[in-house]
């Protein structure tokens, strides 16, 4: 999928979609995990390809950081939700820099 500004939209769209879905089907006052896993459902149902707790290795001055980046969700080869982020399958990259060019900007949490 080549991101475009309308492709960008679209997918925000359902994503935000899914979001309203579960919220809907199960109401407030739940575990955060809960919420996790039915999010994932639903994007899943969209067609869309889930990660959950991917570990983005950070580096810097060329030095592996202890602890990476941890993504709550990612959406392979779309957006991401640490909270959402746009690019190609992360674990396919050995950095967090290799992603471009959202990544390269941090993500906002």
């Amino acid at each position: 999928m080549a991101l475009t500004q309308k492709s960008i939209n679209d997918l925000a769209y359902t994503i935000v979609g899914c979001a309203i879905e579960v919220h809907k089907q199960i109401g407030p006052g739940l575990l955060e995990s809960v919420y996790k896993e039915c999010f994932v459902e639903e994007l899943t149902a969209q067609g869309l390809t889930v990660a959950t707790e991917l570990v983005v290795p950070i580096f810097y001055t060329q030095k592996k950081l202890v602890h990476g980046l941890r993504l709550v969700l990612f959406l392979k080869n779309n957006i991401a939700n640490n909270n959402v982020h746009a690019e190609q399958d992360v674990a396919a990259n050995k950095s967090f820099g290799a992603c471009r060019p959202a990544c390269t900007k941090g993500v906002a949490s």
